[in-house]
């Protein structure tokens, strides 16, 4: 988890911080920019790159204190970038897994993954005005519905969540999504 975001942010302020999933090919700089295209098709170099980066959701707090924060990656057929989220499809696969890791300016965020599913891009799972208990509930109920299988994990409205997303190779309509709760217990913060 030790990661010199400073001296990667030399080479390019966007970066929001790290993403991990340990035992997984999911290991990236996280960036950010003004938009969300940019980050499709370049690396975190600013440089075109067909395969993009791991970008968030440019209408998040950089913090991560949003009810649902979005964080996008391409489903490369290499496993590369977010290609492997699919393999969470398989419950045997999130036993092995069933943790990732931010780090960021203020620490590291540890998320319990408590969904997997595959979900349409108009769908409150990619809501960003979940600004009232009772979306934020819907919210919940949708995720935990519709995933793949029952992890024994419920979010509260209460808690911070980060959607991991990336298209599902069945045209631009529908993504894979892994949802993360995060776990305060597992994380931690540098106090300021």
């Amino acid at each position: 988890m030790e990661t010199d975001l400073e001296a990667l942010r030399q080479e390019n302020e966007d970066m929001v911080g790290w993403i991990t999933i340990p035992g997984t090919t999911i290991d990236y700089p996280l960036m950010q920019w003004t938009d969300n295209p940019f980050y499709l098709k370049h690396s975190w170099k600013q440089t075109p790159n067909p395969n993009g980066s791991i970008f968030m959701e440019w209408q998040n707090s950089r913090d991560f204190t949003d009810f649902n924060t979005i964080i996008y990656g391409h489903n490369m057929n290499s496993g590369a970038m977010f290609g492997s989220l699919r393999q969470f499809r398989r419950q045997p696969y999130w036993e092995e897994h069933p943790t990732f890791y931010i780090v960021y300016d203020q620490g590291v965020l540890c998320y319990d993954i408590f969904a997997v599913h595959r979900a349409g891009v108009d769908t409150i799972i990619f809501g960003l005005n979940l600004d009232t208990d009772e979306k934020k509930t819907r919210f919940i109920r949708f995720a935990t519905d519709y995933s793949s299988y029952d992890t024994g994990i419920e979010p509260t409205i209460e808690d911070r969540i980060v959607t991991l997303s990336t298209y599902s190779g069945q045209g631009y309509t529908t993504c894979w999504v892994v949802q993360g709760v995060l776990n305060e217990a597992g994380s931690y913060i540098i106090a300021e």
